[in-house]
């Protein structure tokens, strides 16, 4: 794994960075889509829960990740990290959400569904195979889990 990564598309520099800031901080669209787009949240707080857990608020939406090290000030989520379901989940939920989706557009082999989760906008990738399955249109509720261990915490206030 490299401290420095350079995009370069049609010989042209798109971004030097470190891995972090280049995922937190992506300088051009070209430059997000290459790297697959994160839903990137801001975090009012962050609150040590012991044995490498933290609680994170951003800005109403409170999340449970692993964490050692300081205050956590974004968090990063993929797309296809994000499970979404038609109905809600049985049993305890950790960083699990209702939303409304807001859009919908097939991208290739995937499916990507936007969403009004508490007021963020939030992207969601499934297969195709998947979105046949289920009956999901703008408009309707779905119920979200935001994959503990795939989210990932930047420090740096920039």
């Amino acid at each position: 794994m490299a401290d420095r990564v350079a995009v370069i598309q049609d010989g042209r520099v798109e971004q030097v960075a470190g891995p972090e800031e280049m995922l937190f901080y992506p300088e051009s669209e070209r430059v997000a889509d290459f790297i697959g787009a994160p839903n990137i949240l801001d975090c009012d707080y962050c609150r040590d829960l012991g044995q490498g857990i933290v609680e994170l608020g951003c800005r109403g939406l409170k999340l449970t990740v692993p964490h050692e090290g300081g205050p956590v000030k974004k968090v990063a989520i993929l797309p296809r990290h994000i499970y979404i379901s038609e109905t809600r989940p049985p049993g305890l939920i950790v960083n699990g959400f209702e939303g409304i989706v807001t859009d919908i557009r097939p991208s290739g082999n995937t499916v990507k569904i936007w969403m009004d989760v508490g007021g963020h906008n939030l992207m969601a990738e499934i297969p195709s195979y998947i979105f046949e399955e289920m009956d999901l249109a703008v408009g309707r509720q779905v119920f979200l889990i935001l994959r503990m261990r795939r989210i990932r915490c930047y420090e740096s206030a920039r």
